[in-house]
């Protein structure tokens, strides 16, 4: 598997303010890059309640505030200095929230609904011992990574399973200094009114080429971009915040090849992803706002402030997602513990093979993978559950009888594993997974293609319902199977 980057860039806070400070200005002796970055102090003045985080859940099992910057504390020197300010952010507000994470009790999981969590650890390693990836939200529960785990406080309360959704996590103190906006979404593209827009063409000396409003704020803001068309080399977008005649802005930089080639994220297509706005909170400050952002790629979770008539965005980390084919790593430690089982369904028969590479795959629906694993010459090998470190054997290639992966069915997950038995016989193998167990066996044996014999459960059965279990068997399923090597990166 490819080592994955982490893109944990956060806590950057850029002030957008005059004129002579926007990204059209060529008048300026620094032109399009002139825009000034401040710090967190201009963030929170006079304010020291603590700021809302970011949950990832999965499912009960599974909800954590991932971690974005490194625990040391980043020191200045060398190329990085530009880049140190928004370096050294990211950390303190991870170290910040570190020192406070017993504090963060409530998690918003419905416009208006609050439900009580409490912290349980931080998930710092991987079942080998070696680091959890950082900065990434893996498109599997399984797959750990670093931050800081959570659990609700009413073991009854539950979501339905998600893909790594992000829900605010806030302490009671920001409640209490705070009153919750409703916020309401338009459900279709609506541009902003033209007097807007051209009121930040005027500001930034630049041409709109889009401007789109999606979310309305207690009848009041309006949050939204505006998208400039490509000048001195350089394309910009804004995010907007309205709040009757006033507008405020905070100018987002994009990447430039050409006037027909740029972007803000990897295959935008040239077009500048809108926010969305999570929740909206007005606070003794000003308008505070909670946004995420997805894109192909990658997300971005942070808050939009109102402060002293200027728009900030204090980003708190951009995470690597929505990573493409990505399967749950095998680790050595569960590798081990295979090939012993392996080994000890049949000392005699499989001693001579290791089990070197794998194919993973959720089966059963229940978050966690099923495991194919195979010795280097793809003919013998077993296939496993493996359930919070738990592994269990499900059956066994010998070389002769070779496994099929099938569809669903009625909620459980089908294995097959069939081959030639000699002359006119045909023997099959079913195993039925629900939860990361087995939960039936069918075995059954067919000569000249008519059933002979068929167990169910180790117990003799029905040869004419053997045959209809068999014919009910679920269609082969749509994986793309390839195997990888145990330990490869």
């Amino acid at each position: 598997m490819k080592k994955l980057l982490i893109f944990a860039i956060g806590a950057i806070v850029l002030m957008a303010g005059c004129k002579n400070s926007g990204p059209g200005n060529t008048t300026s002796p620094e032109g399009a890059d002139s825009i000034t970055a401040g710090d967190s102090t201009q963030v929170a003045v006079n304010d020291t309640t603590p700021m809302p985080v970011f949950l990832c859940y999965f499912d009960k099992e599974h909800m954590q505030v991932p971690f974005w910057s490194e625990f040391e504390e980043p020191q200045k020197g060398g190329d990085d200095d530009e880049s140190f300010e928004g370096y050294h952010q990211a950390w303190k507000l991870q170290t910040d929230f570190r020192r406070r994470a017993t504090l963060y009790t409530k998690l918003l999981v419905g416009p208006e609904t609050m439900v009580d969590v409490k912290y349980v650890d931080d998930l710092l390693k991987n079942p080998d011992g070696g680091d959890a990836s950082l900065g990434v939200i893996h498109s599997r529960a399984s797959i750990p990574t670093q931050g800081a785990r959570y659990a609700f406080a009413n073991p009854k309360d539950e979501m339905e399973k998600q893909d790594g959704s992000f829900y605010l996590l806030v302490t009671e103190s920001y409640l209490k200094s705070r009153k919750q906006l409703e916020c309401k979404y338009d459900n279709q593209e609506k541009a902003f009114p033209t007097s807007v827009v051209q009121q930040l063409e005027k500001q930034y000396d630049m041409k709109a080429s889009r401007s789109l409003m999606y979310t309305h704020i207690a009848d009041r803001y309006t949050y939204g971009i505006v998208q400039f068309k490509p000048k001195n080399k350089s394309v910009w977008a804004v995010e907007v915040v309205t709040d009757g005649d006033k507008v405020y802005s905070f100018p987002v930089k994009g990447w430039y090849d050409s006037d027909t080639s740029f972007g803000w994220n990897v295959d935008d297509e040239g077009e500048y992803n809108i926010s969305y706005i999570d929740a909206a909170f007005e606070g003794p400050n000003g308008l505070e706002l909670c946004y995420t952002r997805g894109c192909v790629e990658s997300m971005s979770v942070g808050m939009l402030l109102l402060r002293d008539g200027k728009l900030i965005r204090q980003q708190y980390a951009v995470f690597q997602a929505n990573i493409p084919d990505e399967m749950t790593p095998l680790w050595k430690t569960y590798a081990k513990q295979m090939q012993k089982l392996y080994v000890e369904q049949d000392p005699h028969e499989n001693k001579d093979y290791e089990l070197t590479q794998f194919f993973a795959a959720d089966l059963d629906g229940d978050g966690y993978d099923e495991y194919w694993v195979r010795d280097k010459d793809e003919k013998h090998g077993a296939l496993f559950t493996c359930k919070k470190g738990k592994i269990e054997l499900i059956g066994v290639e010998d070389g002769q009888r070779q496994a099929q992966l099938h569809k669903m069915k009625n909620g459980n997950g089908f294995v097959s594993i069939s081959g030639p038995a000699g002359g006119p016989s045909y023997y099959y193998e079913i195993y039925e997974l629900h939860d990361s167990h087995v939960v039936h066996r069918f075995h059954a044996l067919q000569v000249y293609g008519e059933m002979d014999d068929c167990t169910m459960d180790g117990k003799p059965y029905n040869k004419e319902k053997g045959d209809a279990y068999l014919k009910a068997l679920p269609k082969e399923s749509d994986y793309y199977i390839y195997f990888q090597g145990i330990g490869e990166d």
